[in-house]
């Protein structure tokens, strides 16, 4: 998931506001909506700043996009980005810009979540002629 996505992602569902998440980042608020809007790029320097507004977790997260991010579209294919845990391997980061990588991430957030898991079985019926 690109950045701009999970940071839009955080503010739509996650109930953060974006001035919270600015003022406790310490980036300007116009500067902050220009990133979540996808008009200006999260560089370094703002991205340490905006990991002091989330949990362990949702930095990791965010590090992983971000990383993600910098890799030319056309090479993405080539990169998996993994997170470890003490030194091991936790899980692989999917690209949601590849077919497989989508699936993945439609897996993943239907395993917490029954109406996308619903929602998914339904259109994989419809594509076999399958009825419920």
């Amino acid at each position: 998931m690109k950045l701009v996505n999970l940071l839009q992602y955080f503010v739509t569902t996650g109930g953060y506001r974006l001035v919270d998440i600015a003022t406790i980042s310490e980036i300007h608020a116009p500067d902050l909506s220009r990133i979540v809007n996808g008009k200006r790029a999260c560089g370094r320097g703002n991205l340490l700043k905006l990991l002091k507004a989330f949990t362990p977790e949702q930095q990791s997260t965010l590090v992983q996009a971000w990383l993600l991010d910098q890799i030319p579209a056309e090479y993405s294919h080539l990169v998996n980005v993994e997170k470890c845990v003490n030194g091991s391997k936790k899980n692989r980061i999917p690209n949601p810009g590849t077919v497989e990588g989508a699936v993945e991430v439609l897996k993943n957030a239907a395993e917490t979540n029954s109406a996308l898991t619903k929602v998914i079985l339904n259109m994989a019926l419809m594509q076999t002629g399958a009825t419920t």
